[in-house]
């Protein structure tokens, strides 16, 4: 059995080592095959070029290039070679001036001026302020983002796309300098002292003070008819009785406001909502509030709410 075992193993070792005998040229090296064709490593080679070569070129370049200082270079200094075309500093400059020129003369204009604007206003640009100016973009980003209901893509990653750099790359970036000193310019022109504070409040107070007011229901018994004219003495006699028993059944709980000021305000049922002391409602379509009524309702003093008050005479 043994043996047998022995023979079997030996007799794989050999084939395999067969199957994978190297060729002379590395790139004529088979990878795969595929009914027998074979895939060679040239092939796999030349392919990945075909598909990724570019980017990746552009990812190597731009890596590169971030490095470099083009304040160092000569016209004939050689940018990039690749296989037998040469890009040298004048070729790539006056491809750049003829298509981005203008844009970017008017971009240093405007990074100039904001410069000089921030050394005027004693602003100091240094990398605290410049970070919290990033968190406020991104803060407003986002918030532009979901405004518009589009699907949110990370600030990071807009900023990759847009500029080709990462958040820390960008800090340094003109693009962002010019925009964080602008940014930094109207913080302080909006920066207001607490003095200046007090000032325009007392200043502009009636726009903020919210006049003290009840919310109050009332039920009215009418001591005129309905031309306007007043009641016999009688008549009056009795509304006034009238009401003080109404008033004495609500204070006591045996029957609810609602219950009396129904059957006098079907439309409202005796609630004007809140009042101030002009006897003005907040509710449309109700008569103000007399003001002798007004006065009795916030010269009361009151332990708990809701509170019963009255009957109140006025004209």
């Amino acid at each position: 059995m043994f043996r047998n075992v022995f023979l079997i193993c030996l007799c794989l070792s050999v084939a395999l080592a067969e199957e994978v005998k190297e060729p002379t040229n590395t790139q004529e090296a088979v990878m795969a095959r595929v009914n027998g064709e074979a895939i060679t490593l040239r092939q796999l080679e030349d392919e990945l070029m075909r598909q990724e070569g570019m980017q990746t070129i552009e990812d190597l370049l731009r890596t590169q290039l971030v490095k470099t200082d083009w304040a160092s270079l000569n016209d004939e200094d050689i940018i990039v070679k690749v296989a037998n075309i040469e890009i040298p500093r004048v070729l790539l400059v006056n491809k750049l001036l003829e298509k981005y020129g203008a844009d970017v003369r008017e971009q240093m204009i405007d990074a100039m001026l904001v410069k000089q604007a921030i050394k005027s206003a004693g602003i100091v640009l240094d990398d605290k302020l410049k970070k919290e100016i990033l968190e406020r973009l991104k803060r407003k980003y986002y918030y532009d983002q979901e405004q518009k209901g589009d699907t949110v893509v990370p600030f990071d990653t807009m900023i990759q796309e847009k500029y080709g750099k990462t958040e820390e790359q960008w800090i340094d970036d003109p693009a962002f300098l010019t925009l964080s000193g602008m940014t930094a310019l109207l913080y302080k022109e909006a920066e207001i002292t607490e003095d200046e504070l007090k000032a325009y409040y007392i200043e502009h107070a009636h726009r903020y003070g919210v006049p003290e007011a009840y919310e109050i229901a009332v039920i009215l018994f009418p001591l005129i008819n309905e031309k306007g004219k007043a009641h016999d003495r009688a008549t009056q006699e009795l509304v006034r009785k009238n009401a003080k028993s109404t008033m004495a059944a609500i204070s006591s709980k045996r029957r609810s406001f609602k219950s009396f000021a129904g059957m006098f305000d079907r439309a409202h049922k005796g609630e004007r909502g809140f009042v101030a002391r002009d006897g003005k409602s907040t509710v449309k379509g109700v008569a103000r509030v007399p003001k002798p009524v007004m006065e009795a309702i916030f010269r009361h003093n009151y332990e708990a709410f809701p509170k019963a008050i009255g009957p109140i005479e006025s004209e």
